[in-house]
């Protein structure tokens, strides 16, 4: 019987360390775990999380002059950063969740933000050069040549990054799912454990016209098509055809 256990318990091992490891951050004493992925509100989250823990406000000079730039360098440097799947199945104690968004929406965000506004691809000029691709996209260029902008600069990569890979390609583990609509939720989450806890407001950046409008269908069917895993993953909250009639012109 021993014998039975042993090889359960060496077999669950070698599981979880095959599995992905994904980046949490958890708050021990609030028993509360929050899944971060990027351009779904992870920065005014991140900042409210912290305010719950220590009780004041991110210091963002304190922690510069100790080789930290920001709070995503902070959470991501904790021992308890990571964890698979598997142990977040077995923290039923705490309270697990996530912030989703609309796959289109997510992507245009990240390069209005990322690409437009933060100039991310400035770092990888020669690499663009060499593939005659403009450091300043159009957005219809920036999803056409979307495999070649992530190969070559790794903050598009990780910025674009399945939101599916970010939670483990599963929700089963979660205890709540909020849609990036829904950020009143996640405030009054947040607010049981500080009741006059106020989410920041992330700075957005300024349109006219959405992205997603000024491209022609051919190209929104396309963007679709790249973001088909997500829309698979996300399919209780976000629907393509619903993409394609906003945005469709």
């Amino acid at each position: 019987m021993w014998k039975i256990w042993i090889y359960i318990r060496s077999r669950n091992r070698r599981r979880r360390k095959q599995q992905p490891r994904l980046h949490k951050i958890q708050l021990a004493e609030q028993r509360l775990l929050y899944l971060p992925i990027p351009k779904n509100a992870c920065s005014s989250t991140k900042h409210a999380l912290y305010e719950i823990e220590f009780g004041s406000a991110f210091d963002k000079e304190t922690y510069v002059l100790k080789g930290i730039p920001d709070i995503h360098h902070y959470y991501k440097r904790r021992p308890d950063a990571h964890a698979t799947r598997d142990d977040l199945l077995d923290l039923t104690s705490t309270t697990r969740f996530s912030i989703v968004r609309d796959p289109l929406d997510r992507l245009a965000s990240c390069y209005l933000n990322r690409v437009v506004a933060l100039g991310d691809l400035e770092s990888s000029q020669a690499e663009l050069l060499s593939a005659e691709l403009p450091q300043l996209p159009d957005f219809s260029t920036f999803i056409l040549k979307l495999d070649q902008y992530r190969t070559l600069n790794a903050s598009i990569a990780y910025h674009t990054k399945s939101q599916s890979r970010f939670l483990g390609h599963s929700l089963e583990y979660l205890d709540k799912v909020f849609p990036l609509e829904d950020m009143q939720a996640v405030e009054g989450l947040l607010r049981s454990y500080v009741p006059e806890l106020k989410l920041r407001h992330e700075k957005r950046s300024t349109y006219s016209t959405h992205p997603a409008k000024t491209i022609a269908r051919p190209v929104l069917e396309h963007a679709i098509d790249i973001l088909e895993e997500d829309y698979a993953f996300l399919k209780e909250f976000y629907s393509p055809d619903s993409a394609i009639d906003r945005y469709a012109s």
